[in-house]
């Protein structure tokens, strides 16, 4: 198992897709903390990070970044072919579904964590600048591991759901209408239900107000990386590659 992970980090490490999802993740948090803290005004900025709305923008955009960083890291094998000899070199295939998802999930858990502390270093800089009262405390650091942790079982999904769908375009797609209309949609329309589709069950990882608790909120995302995991793996032995 060890060297089935350490191919499918040299994999991906090889490849430029996790580091234009850097980037791309570090972009949108600097144009949101700043436009937020712009348009409240800095010096009016304070409390607790968790408290502002930079950091929900940050709970709903970083999931997109890691449902598709997990779709392209299988997907990317599909659409290019290299599944056949990944899987030649590899008969054991729920090993080689386990062995991505483990590593989608680090990855994403490195972007998002870069991610956070670009925005908590920049608001606090700007609200200090302005002689605001902006505070991070315990709490907050625990909030931010949340939302680190629950984009790294976004990724595992975009594991399962690029394994399920295989087109990438289709399955990227999906994933992002999923992350940023159907979830918003689900909040409005399914009441207190709404608290355990997965993206808000990130949210709730984050300790943002309205969810379900931390421990419930965990145990929502196991329960979907379970089902979703068991379905790719059924999908990717049974049919061909």
């Amino acid at each position: 198992m060890r060297s089935l992970l350490r191919s499918e980090l040299v994999k991906l490490a090889s490849t430029r897709m996790v580091l234009w999802l850097l980037l791309g993740s570090l972009a949108v948090t600097v144009l949101s903390t700043w436009s937020t803290v712009a348009n409240v005004g800095a010096e009016n900025i304070s409390g607790d990070l968790r408290e502002q709305m930079f950091y929900l923008l940050a709970a709903v955009n970083l999931p997109v970044f890691a449902v598709v960083l997990g779709i392209r890291s299988i997907t990317d094998e599909f659409r290019y072919g290299t599944v056949v000899v990944t899987v030649l070199g590899q008969q054991r295939r729920g090993r080689l579904l386990v062995a991505k998802a483990a590593v989608a999930a680090v990855a994403a858990a490195v972007v998002s964590a870069a991610s956070v502390a670009l925005m908590t270093g920049l608001a606090l800089l700007l609200s200090a600048k302005a002689h605001g009262g902006l505070q991070v405390t315990v709490g907050d650091v625990g909030a931010m591991a949340g939302l680190v942790l629950g984009a790294a079982v976004w990724a595992v999904l975009g594991v399962a759901v690029g394994t399920l769908v295989r087109q990438q375009v289709a399955a990227v797609v999906g994933g992002v209408v999923w992350v940023l209309v159907v979830e918003n949609l689900g909040g409005g329309l399914l009441g207190a239900a709404a608290s355990y589709l997965p993206g808000q069950a990130v949210q709730a990882m984050a300790q943002l107000p309205g969810g379900l608790s931390t421990p419930a909120a965990a145990a929502v995302l196991a329960g979907y990386s379970a089902l979703l995991g068991t379905a790719a793996r059924m999908s990717l032995v049974l049919r061909d590659v």
